[in-house]
């Protein structure tokens, strides 16, 4: 076997075709890195010239010169193949420690305990659990089965969804009746939901920004999220949406309501006053007088309003759902549930065999501050997907150094 530095034209094509793809091992992310400062290089494995595995390596530089590097959702290998991963290992640690790394993180896409919707593991299914002991017998220390969100990495708790050969009526029928209830409800709100072009990211950006200081966490900055769309914008390897509510249709659509339900309430009272149904129709035309009143004082923010926005990457056979971030005001709106299904819409259009909802933290209890983002994405059904997690390669003297200076600061 021969490790050796290679061309991003060849690790692209390598990576694309590997099981465990993702847009993470691709050359497009070590250009969108570089607005963070990573420094990225591309290795591989060939036996008889013939690539066998490969690695995006990114490393960022510390105060001292030296390099943290990361193996984002990689290496791309086959883990069955224990020669391999020790070859890899014994190579990319000479390779890294004459780049002045100092330690390397890895993160495979592999799945750990296979688990189902509820996040039970299922009986019988994969178990990778042996495979800790292998990586920790070739240097690497393991980071842990963690059950919280770690923003630092990526995430080690995903909800999933399968779209191959489903129709998008067997989609919409597995879902909870309060998803499929709020969606047709979205349906009489015109929200509009509009691909966000390149000199339109600004307004993408103000949302999530806003959701980010809302809620506690920093959002992406612009740059990286106009590099992200010049590198897979063309390809259409990513979507930014937007969802918009046009105020004047949705106020028309509310006067034709009532003028209708008003029309059977004044029959009502005429006929029979007392009647349980026309208790009912006079609740209904107060409930859509009070909604007009709403809708049209919205008018002062506009006639199309901004109410929500996520970002999505199309890699491959998978959708996966990124950032998102909605306006506080317009919560009752349900926007976000009308942008994932109409991403859910176009993955099944397109023949996508996988959609991604990505991050949950692992934490299936009810009172967990995070369980509202699982119940969310949970209701569109699925599985959850737990992966071994991070491993961390030591590979100079001064990754011990640090390590104590930083429980020292702690």
């Amino acid at each position: 076997m021969i490790f050796e530095e290679i061309s991003t034209t060849e690790f692209d094509a390598y990576a694309r075709s590997h099981p465990l793809h993702n847009f993470m091992q691709t050359s497009q992310m070590g250009e969108v890195g570089k607005i963070s400062g990573l420094v990225s290089y591309y290795v591989g494995v060939r036996e008889n010239g013939k690539l066998i595995g490969a690695c995006r390596l990114a490393g960022v530089k510390n105060r001292l010169g030296q390099y943290f590097f990361s193996a984002f959702r990689g290496p791309l290998l086959n883990y069955e193949n224990e020669a391999l991963v020790a070859f890899f290992t014994k190579e990319v640690k000479t390779f890294l420690k004459a780049k002045k790394g100092y330690a390397l993180d890895i993160d495979p896409a592999i799945i750990h305990l296979e688990r189902d919707i509820n996040g039970d593991p299922v009986p019988g299914g994969i178990d990778h659990t042996p495979m800790v002991a292998m990586f920790e017998k070739l240097g690497y220390q393991h980071v842990g089965f963690q059950t919280e969100y770690d923003i630092t990495r990526q995430g080690r708790w995903l909800f999933v969804l399968d779209l191959e050969g489903k129709s998008e009526t067997e989609v919409f029928k597995a879902m909870k009746q309060n998803h499929r209830n709020i969606i047709k409800k979205t349906e009489k709100f015109f929200i509009e939901i509009k691909e966000v072009g390149f000199d339109e990211l600004e307004d993408y950006k103000r949302i999530t920004e806003e959701t980010g200081q809302r809620r506690g966490f920093e959002d992406r900055s612009l740059a990286y999220y106009k590099e992200v769309y010049k590198q897979f914008h063309d390809t259409g390897e990513v979507k930014f949406l937007i969802a918009y509510l046009n105020v004047n249709a949705y106020i028309e659509s509310l006067q034709n309501s009532l003028i209708k339900e008003h029309a059977k309430y004044e029959k009502a009272m005429a006929n029979n006053p007392e009647a349980g149904k026309t208790k009912e129709l006079g609740i209904t035309v107060n409930s859509l007088q009070k909604r007009l009143r709403e809708a049209q004082e919205l008018l002062s923010d506009g006639t199309y309003i901004p109410l929500s926005a996520a970002m999505f990457m199309l890699y491959e056979d998978e959708i996966t759902y990124m950032f998102s971030g909605s306006y506080e005001k317009y919560m009752n709106f349900y926007a976000q549930y009308a942008i994932q299904w109409y991403m859910i819409k176009l993955g099944i259009a397109k023949g996508y065999k996988r959609y991604n909802f990505y991050g949950i933290s692992g934490n299936f209890d009810k009172s967990d501050p995070e369980y509202g983002v699982y119940e969310f994405k949970k209701g569109f059904q699925g599985y959850v997907v737990e992966y071994l997690g991070n491993f961390v390669l030591p590979i100079s003297a001064y990754y011990t150094v640090n390590k104590l200076i930083a429980k020292i600061k702690n």
